[in-house]
């Protein structure tokens, strides 16, 4: 894991009441490696060799160390380009002491295989002998997947930062065929490596999904992802233009703009995390009554079905009066429905490697407002347009 980034050397406070000083150093002041390099300023990558370890390392600017600032962490600078510096990080690096008890010394505790537990302390234990896991895949004390399972969160900020990750395979035979001065094409499956400038001249075979598509590197290619010149939807061309239906179906769609009444507005929440049953038996009450009469049953009635349904009202009630410019007192509930949703299922992991199931039923409710004057207004001009002139 080697991320592009301004190194900023970590600041040591010398306070005056030091006892043996290597160097006149005074507060404030940048070392490493025993070498005083400058007095109360922060020291950047063009003034280090390479080589050199370094520690406690800024991602952003005044922002305080983000890498390597364990006691006995170091990155290792490895390249130096303009403004920017390629890190070489101690991610999945480990000393061993070689004495018993230096993990103790390190404060870690020592840790019992699951496997040789009892059923009812581990998922894993149980069985005469030395009996396997009895899983697909292996679990923590508490059942969630371990041991593969990805605990870097997706897309995170410092992605672009990645040049490769711990598997250097794809970077190995490259240098392999730059010592060899060969060139062959290199299969590879890592989407997200980054193009470096080693790779230039190279013609990488990289995966969609679906097969391998073989991509010249070139100069203008470095600092992006491999995954960016390997797409993996393939775009086979716009539909046909047809006029003509296109010109009926927006007079068809204009005509019926014309004619619907604008008189009802609706409200639709989703995914309600609530049973349709308990929806309804609140809906049943509310459906053909006035918006002010509505909102005094909500507030009185114990259920917890009550919240979630008035403030649907309320929002309806609100594109009432924006789109259509109504009053509250004409409005009137019309429809008012309750459909059953997906269910999410949980499993919880319980003794001897076993689980319950949970299952959390959903429902989507549908609050239709109507407004009474509206309708009454176009039921008038309907009745006037009838009536012949003698």
């Amino acid at each position: 894991m080697s991320p592009t980034l301004p190194i900023i050397c970590g600041s040591i406070n010398i306070s005056p009441s030091t006892s043996r000083k290597p160097y006149a150093l005074e507060e404030a002041c940048t070392v490493w490696e025993g070498v005083l390099i400058d007095k109360k300023e922060e020291s950047t990558s063009t003034d280090m060799p390479l080589g050199t370890a370094i520690h406690n390392i800024e991602i952003t600017l005044g922002k305080g160390g983000q890498l390597a600032r364990a006691a006995g962490a170091v990155a290792k600078l490895i390249a130096k380009e303009g403004k920017s510096a390629t890190l070489k990080l101690p991610s999945g690096r480990s000393k061993s002491l070689g004495r018993a008890g230096s993990k103790r010394w390190l404060g870690k505790r020592p840790v019992v295989r699951g496997v040789v537990m009892n059923p009812v302390d581990h998922p894993h234990g149980g069985g005469e002998g030395r009996a396997p896991i009895g899983r697909k895949k292996p679990t923590t004390p508490w059942g969630y997947p371990a041991l593969g399972k990805r605990s870097r969160k997706r897309n995170k900020y410092s992605d672009n930062l990645i040049l490769r990750r711990r598997t250097n395979n794809l970077l190995k035979k490259i240098n392999k065929l730059n010592t060899k001065a060969e060139k062959e094409i290199i299969v590879t499956w890592s989407r997200a490596s980054t193009i470096i400038p080693t790779m230039v001249g190279h013609t990488i075979a990289i995966h969609n999904g679906k097969e391998h598509l073989p991509i010249y590197i070139t100069d203008r290619m470095v600092g992006h992802k491999l995954g960016e010149f390997g797409p993996t939807l393939n775009f086979r061309g716009h539909a046909k233009s047809d006029n003509r239906s296109r010109h009926i179906y927006h007079s068809l769609e204009a005509n019926f703009m014309l004619n619907k009444r604008t008189t009802e507005v609706y409200a639709l929440g989703q995914h309600i995390s609530m049973s349709a049953h308990k929806a309804r038996r609140v809906i049943d009450q509310i459906r053909g009554r006035s918006y002010e009469e509505t909102l005094i049953i909500l507030e009185l009635m114990p259920y917890r079905a009550c919240y979630p349904i008035f403030k649907l009202v309320y929002s309806a009630a609100a594109n009432a009066s924006f789109n259509m410019g109504s009053n509250e007192t004409n409005l009137v509930i019309s429809k008012a429905e309750v459909n059953e949703g997906t269910t999410v299922k949980r499993l919880k992991p319980r003794a001897r490697g076993r689980s319950y199931p949970i299952q959390k039923p959903t429902c989507h409710i549908t609050i239709v407002m109507k407004d009474i004057s509206l309708d009454e207004f176009h039921v008038l001009v309907s009745r006037t347009k009838r009536v012949r002139p003698p």
